[in-house]
């Protein structure tokens, strides 16, 4: 249903890399999970995926179509709201916003009023309709534009950074209608997200971006394997100088990661193994570990590993 085909974008005549060959796809009734710090490409990501920016290389295709050159007939399948819910006019009431928009969508004035009953009890927005969106909380500001954004009845959903400015029980909802929507509608939706917990809450898989480079893209089920293994951070102190070379090697071929501007080794520990196991190699090797802290695995302790598996032995990293 959408597919991002080895896609670049360069700015300032090449100096600047926004997005460094990436590819991604997700299939019909998929939430796909878009997650990376500010400047990691995201936005940029977006932005071309929705056919507002052109990418320096590479494609992207929509229900079949190539949105780059076939712009109009993929576009028709898509759905967007960037951050802010800036597809909408505040002065404007929920019923005028979706016939305003839907007809510029080319939708019948008659067909976009027999929709929308349905659409806005779907986002729970049903009593809303005659109100201004400036009236409207943030939370149902934000179903608004959800709602603007599908008034067309698109195959594809894009949701960029949807639960800024919102508070817990607005994400709880958001969380419900996206719920829905995947169920009812069948849609395909990308969500871009920092709030952790929210992302984990509706999506099959996730992409992680960082430095305008896919990371790693994981299903739901994988990360929650990587939440059955247990994660601990030991600080360390030896009578010479310690390094990632001497610390690591001490586990060939295992995940350990040691960090020498903190003396922290950051391991892994699989149902299989034991900690005490690392705890006994150190300490054969003349390593003191001075503490023992034991992270609980979420969506960002994930990506961290990843960040650190891509990074790990690049100088320019370092």
């Amino acid at each position: 249903m959408l597919e991002v085909t080895r896609v670049s974008k360069t700015y300032s005549l090449g100096r600047i890399r926004a997005l460094d060959n990436v590819s991604l796809s997700a299939g019909a009734q998929e939430v796909l999970g878009l997650l990376g710090p500010n400047g990691a490409g995201k936005t940029t990501l977006i932005k071309i995926v929705a056919g507002l920016v052109a990418p320096s290389a590479g494609h992207v295709t929509l229900a079949g179509f190539n949105v780059q050159r076939q712009r109009y007939q993929a576009l028709k399948h898509l759905g967007v709201v960037l951050e802010g819910a800036r597809n909408l006019y505040w002065r404007l009431t929920v019923r005028d916003n979706l016939l305003y928009f839907g007809q510029i969508k080319g939708m019948p004035a008659r067909l976009i009023a027999r929709r929308m009953p349905d659409l806005l009890s779907l986002l729970q927005i049903e009593g809303l309709a005659d109100r201004t969106v400036d009236s409207l909380s943030a939370g149902q500001k934000q179903r608004c534009a959800i709602a603007v954004a599908m008034v067309h009845e698109p195959q594809v959903l894009i949701l960029d950074e949807p639960t800024n400015g919102l508070d817990l029980p607005s994400v709880d909802n958001l969380v419900e209608v996206l719920h829905a929507l995947r169920s009812q509608r069948r849609m395909t939706i990308l969500v871009s997200s920092h709030h952790m917990s929210f992302v984990q809450e509706v999506v099959d898989s996730v992409a992680f971006i960082d430095k305008g480079k896919l990371v790693g893209v994981l299903s739901a089920s994988e990360v929650k394997s990587f939440s059955q293994r247990e994660h601990y951070v030991l600080s360390l102190e030896g009578d010479e100088p310690l390094t990632p070379a001497r610390v690591e090697s001490l586990w060939p071929g295992m995940a350990a990661h040691f960090d020498p501007a903190h003396n922290t080794l950051s391991i892994e520990v699989k149902p299989s193994e034991s900690l005490s196991t690392y705890l006994t190699v150190l300490l054969r090797a003349g390593i003191r570990v001075r503490s023992v802290e034991r992270v609980d695995h979420n969506l960002e302790s994930v990506y961290r590993q990843l960040l650190g598996s891509e990074r790990k032995g690049k100088p320019d990293d370092a």
